[in-house]
């Protein structure tokens, strides 16, 4: 019986009640029936998923999960952060779509982290579980260190969440052993350097390497050399009372990081020769009295640190007649025998009277000085051009003055070690010398080279456009090519006379300003830095007349030099200009090659160059060098004439 249709009896009271009743009964079990229906649909909603659980590597990726539904169903995250570092395609779906791709950030952070995802159809609900494992950390603080020559012990801080290994480089294995320290902070390694009693740099490598996985770090030791170093080799003074002072410098140190070294001469000498070390040892004193005999006397102070040694010779001359050369007194060391004679004059500063004995220390130091110079190409082969000049310089102290040392010396042309390797000097006091040669005195185009009296590697040319140049050259003792030779070639062969470009790379990273840019062009235009340009067409390059042409297959561009590693080029990958090696690339001798001849006043042509050049570059130029060296004091350009002083010439001394 339909319960919604009603029967009313004839009573009709009792009719109507009836019907009431049998309506609320009939409503009752309606609602029933359908609470009963609705809950029997909710029990059907289906959702399932392949798993409830992933494990992601900290590198990320994606992985990929089966939902299982017969309704329409959403994903949900439960926390909001985890939305940064996780997505899910889709989101959202009916029955039919049935996969969803997970994608996963890479976990950059030292710590593990993990997110829920919510999955929701109808009533039914899942949730997945996922976890990223943190991201493996083996690191350390630092990752180079210069030790100082005597060695000791090394920390180093170490950031990790992983097992490793330490490892020593192989050619680091004798000098460098881990110690087994116990500490509070466990995060700290720790190492003993052996002392290095060689000459030269050492480097090594200490390698942390994790047991279970890829990662590792390395740290790079470098280990300064064993070095002594003194102010002068030999030091002469004359018969009377006098005192005089050498500097000393080393790797090897005390705690207070002043030289640590002993010194010893023979006995017989204590009679008449006296040492006194300055508190901090950077300096000696030595004095020496009275030498009233015929005979002059001489006696080696050894000076020894660590296992080096080096001997400084004393000598002191007889109360005799001595033949000294007088300030600004000259002599002609080589007279050109080929065209009008191209002229160089040779000085020296920080070198005492005794030093100016006619064929002593000073006259010898300048011959030499002169054979450097015409020991490389092009220069050796046309060395009949030239006329070289000697000409006296007294100065009332030996040695030169370093601000960075708090070393001043009261010699001639005020020459001083600067920043880096820069030195200052009196240059226009240097062509007031040259201009003592009465054949020179206002002549422009004369290189003029300065020998300084101290073994300190720097060196820095003076270059104006009138010609004239001068070249700061110390008497280095550094292994070749950074010792005395080497840089008379970079400053004086290079520099002063060929005037060409630095063709460093300091600043790797960096581009050649614009306003250093257009002072090139400007140098150009002038005929100087005919090794550098900044520009690589071969159509526009200075050196475009030699490239492709097969004598000179070195020839081409490569980009860097004057310093910067961006927007300038050199012809060759290396050069004297460079590492002061003994090569100059081929552009670089036709430039010299040509001014030779210019000043000699002799026509020589491009092609004639080609025909009698025979220089071949070295098959490696590199110099191999483990120490780092900085470069050269950059030269100083002047752009305008200096001004020539008339000077009374003293007397000729006689070749």
């Amino acid at each position: 019986m339909n319960p919604f249709i009603c029967i009313i009896p004839n009573d009709q009271r009792c009719k109507k009640l009836l019907c009431f009743n049998y309506l609320k009964k009939s409503l009752f079990i309606y609602l029933c029936l359908l609470i009963a229906f609705t809950n029997c649909q909710d029990d059907d909603d289906q959702l399932s998923l392949s798993t409830s659980q992933i494990e992601v590597s900290s590198e990320g990726g994606e992985e990929s999960i089966e939902i299982t539904s017969n309704t329409g169903w959403q994903a949900l995250f439960t926390d909001n952060d985890a939305a940064s570092w996780i997505s899910l395609s889709p989101l959202s779906g009916n029955s039919k779509n049935n996969k969803v791709k997970i994608t996963f950030d890479e976990n950059k952070e030292y710590e593990e982290r993990s997110a829920e995802i919510l999955f929701k159809a109808g009533k039914a609900t899942q949730t997945l579980r996922i976890t990223q494992k943190m991201s493996e950390e083996l690191r350390l603080a630092t990752h180079t260190i210069v030790c100082e020559q005597k060695g000791g012990k090394l920390g180093l801080k170490v950031y990790e969440n992983v097992d490793y290994t330490i490892h020593i480089s192989k050619e680091a294995q004798s000098w460098i052993q881990p110690i087994e320290t116990k500490t509070l902070n466990e995060d700290s390694i720790y190492f003993q350097i052996s002392e290095n009693t060689d000459t030269l740099t050492r480097k090594g490598s200490i390698i942390l390497q994790a047991n279970d996985s890829e990662i590792s770090d390395t740290f790079t030791v470098y280990q300064q050399e064993l070095s002594l170093e003194l102010s002068s080799q030999a030091i002469a003074f004359f018969h009377t009372k006098s005192t005089k002072k050498v500097y000393v410098t080393s790797t090897h140190t005390t705690a207070e990081g002043y030289p640590d070294y002993i010194y010893t001469f023979s006995p017989t000498a204590s009679s008449w020769c006296t040492i006194e070390p300055s508190e901090d040892k950077k300096t000696l004193s030595i004095s020496v009295e009275p030498n009233n005999t015929d005979e002059p006397r001489a006696t080696d102070i050894i000076i020894t640190a660590s296992v080096l040694k080096k001997t400084l010779h004393i000598t002191q001359s007889a109360k005799s007649d001595e033949k000294y050369y007088e300030d600004k007194e000259y002599i002609q060391l080589q007279k050109a025998t080929k065209g009008k004679g191209v002229n160089i004059v040779l000085m020296g500063d920080g070198f005492t009277k005794t030093d100016l004995q006619q064929g002593g220390y000073y006259e010898s130091t300048m011959r030499q000085s002169a054979d450097y110079f015409f020991s490389i190409e092009p220069y050796a082969s046309y060395r009949d051009y030239f006329n070289v000049y000697m000409i006296a310089a007294e100065s009332e102290e030996e040695g030169v003055s370093n601000a960075n040392q708090g070393i001043r010396v009261d010699n001639k042309f005020r020459s001083s070690f600067g920043e880096g390797t820069a030195i200052d000097w009196d240059y226009k006091l240097c062509l007031d010398y040259v201009d003592c040669i009465p054949e020179l005195n206002g002549q422009p185009n004369i290189l003029s080279i300065l020998i300084l009296n101290s073994n300190y590697y720097a060196g820095t040319t003076v270059m104006s456009m009138d010609g004239y140049a001068v070249a700061a050259c110390p008497m280095s003792r550094e292994e070749p090519p950074l010792d005395f030779e080497g840089l008379i070639h970079h400053e004086a062969g290079g520099h002063g006379f060929g005037f060409l470009n630095d063709e460093y790379v300091y600043y790797e990273t960096q581009q050649l300003p614009k306003g250093i840019k257009e002072e090139i062009k400007m140098w150009h235009a002038a005929g100087y830095f005919q090794n550098t340009d900044v520009t690589n067409l071969p159509t526009q390059v200075i050196w475009k007349d030699f490239i492709g042409m097969d004598k000179y297959p070195a020839v081409g561009f490569y980009e860097g030099a004057n310093m910067y590693g961006f927007g300038i080029w050199r012809p060759e990958e290396e050069s004297c200009m460079d590492r002061n090696i003994a090569y100059y690339n081929a552009p670089s001798r036709w430039s010299i090659v040509k001014r030779i001849m210019q000043l000699a006043g002799e026509p020589f042509t491009f092609d004639d160059f080609v025909r009698t050049d025979h220089v071949q570059a070295p098959p490696e130029t590199k110099s191999g060098l483990l120490k780092p060296v900085p470069p050269l004091g950059r030269p100083i350009l002047l752009t305008h004439s200096l001004n020539r002083k008339e000077i009374k010439s003293p007397v000729k001394t006689k070749p």
